[in-house]
């Protein structure tokens, strides 16, 4: 082992030698794919890697249901993160993050009638919805400067906008859009392509936490990328997607990210 490893692991056996010191992701439900609730147990992306970089460090963590956006835990000893998703790491004065986790592509969705988009910079003069979260409005109009973008506070309403044609395209990362897609029904849209675009995961704590950032930057390090995978209810999803719907191109995501061994 490495000094700096040696030096973690000892931190952390001190640190967790108390019962009620524990480390807890937040999790909240309905937000699917990445945790949701089913038969009162979680489940979803955010479990997965949870529980991955658990095992990694062979310690038990624990999870926390969020029942609104409150963070105040004043009676807690538990060392509390969340997940964060976002094109850059995230800077905030009390908040530090860990190393990037992994990738998720951004695509769009249009209507089953448009061309596969190999390169949405040859398009102009068109109106582009956007999911107003990902915080990119200004990165995708610096990029494609003759595309106009409008962001929407949901899915639903952006997908609305472009059922009714009132936009050529939907931007969102690919496990959200999938998600919403297959919950709404939308029959008449698809998932045309990738932007070559990718919203970066990490896990996000308090600044006095420094030591169990370093602790879990060092499992991350240790999880060989492409050898992990969703759980097998998203896995079965997005395998139900690319049969109903072969035109949408998700096979290939798929296969480009390495979600499903092939």
């Amino acid at each position: 082992l490495l000094w700096e490893e040696i030096s973690c692991l000892q931190w952390f056996e001190f640190a967790s030698g108390s019962k009620e010191n524990q480390f807890t992701l937040l999790l909240k439900d309905s937000n699917m794919p990445f945790s949701f609730k089913m038969s009162n147990e979680f489940k979803g992306f955010e479990i997965d890697l949870w529980n991955l970089l658990s095992n990694k460090l062979s310690k038990q963590f624990s999870t926390e249901d969020v029942l609104n956006d409150d963070k105040l835990f004043l009676f807690s000893n538990s060392i509390k993160t969340n997940f964060i998703y976002s094109y850059e790491k995230p800077n905030k004065k009390d908040k530090i993050y860990t190393k990037p986790i992994n990738e998720i592509p951004l695509v769009i969705a249009t209507k089953n009638g448009k061309n596969f988009i190999s390169d949405l910079s040859s398009l102009g003069n068109i109106k582009v919805g956007i999911f107003n979260s990902l915080n990119l409005k200004g990165k995708l109009l610096t990029l494609y400067p003759k595309i106009e973008f409008i962001e929407f506070e949901s899915d639903n309403l952006g997908l609305e906008a472009l059922n009714d044609d009132k936009l050529y395209g939907y931007i969102n990362n690919m496990y959200t859009l999938n998600s919403s897609l297959s919950k709404n029904s939308h029959s008449d849209i698809k998932v045309n392509s990738s932007l070559n675009i990718y919203l970066n995961s990490y896990l996000e704590l308090n600044t006095k936490d420094k030591e169990l950032r370093d602790i879990l930057d060092l499992a991350i390090s240790k999880i060989k990328k492409g050898a992990w995978g969703l759980s097998s209810f998203i896995t079965v999803c997005e395998v139900f997607m690319v049969i109903i719907q072969p035109h949408n191109m998700i096979n290939i995501f798929l296969r480009k990210i390495r979600v499903i061994p092939w």
